[in-house]
């Protein structure tokens, strides 16, 4: 797939999850907390405070890729179950 193409896909996956600035900043942290494996060790509420927003925002936009089937969570874990589509939403 060229450049052009991924960054085209990338563009419609982001539109039809609505994402804005604040969900971008949540994959950011997804991938910045993550470990090799795709753990992230942060409750949803754990996750909000390093990102400096409500919890409530957390959840709408973990719900979003949950649904998308990137990612599952868990009582005080979040695991990334699919690594290159969440970067392609941040242009990583």
């Amino acid at each position: 797939m060229n450049a052009g193409r991924l960054r085209e896909s990338a563009e419609h996956r982001a539109q039809s999850f609505r994402w804005g600035s604040l969900s971008e900043r949540i994959v950011q942290a997804l991938l910045d907390e993550s470990d090799p494996y795709g753990e992230v060790l942060l409750s949803q509420s754990g996750l909000a405070d390093v990102i400096g927003i409500t919890r409530q925002s957390v959840n709408s936009t973990l719900s979003e890729l949950r649904r998308a089937g990137i990612l599952n969570t868990g009582y005080g874990t979040i695991q990334i179950n699919d690594t290159p589509r969440l970067e392609a939403l941040v242009g990583a």
